[in-house]
């Protein structure tokens, strides 16, 4: 709520600086690491999150930055399957944390739809670094 309401009033106020921009991905992406390796001892689905959680960044960082390097070109932020999985991976980790969803069939559904959302994202973002990095290959051909 509170990374919500920043982003909002910094948008709104026209508040919006460099360095934001940079500490903001950055700090809810350890938010979402801190997270998810707590979850894990209560929910062994999330150990699978985790896993493609740091490859999904992994990725993201190492080939966006041979893409860059080699390119000079990057993604311009976040993309509509990146922020649902998001949205979803703070909800549902929320749900489980106030009500205590240990080993139900509800906790596992969640699980199991945060998996597939978080590996949406990840196809996705390799199919747009892909895309830049073949960019001039398929306007020149």
């Amino acid at each position: 709520i509170t990374d919500f309401l920043d982003g909002f009033i910094a948008r709104r106020y026209k508040q919006i600086t460099s360095i934001g921009k940079l500490l903001d991905p950055i700090a809810d992406k350890l938010y979402e690491l801190v997270l998810a390796l707590v979850l894990m001892k209560d929910y062994p689905l999330f150990k699978y999150i985790l896993f493609l959680f740091i490859a999904e960044n992994a990725m993201l960082l190492g080939f966006g930055f041979y893409i860059f390097k080699k390119k000079g070109v990057h993604l311009d932020g976040a993309h509509l399957p990146g922020k649902i999985a998001t949205a979803l991976f703070f909800i549902f980790s929320l749900l489980m944390i106030t009500f205590n969803m240990k080993d139900t069939l509800i906790s596992r559904v969640m699980s199991i739809s945060l998996l597939i959302s978080v590996g949406i994202a990840t196809i996705y973002y390799f199919r747009r670094l892909w895309n830049l990095l073949m960019r001039d290959v398929y306007e020149n051909t």
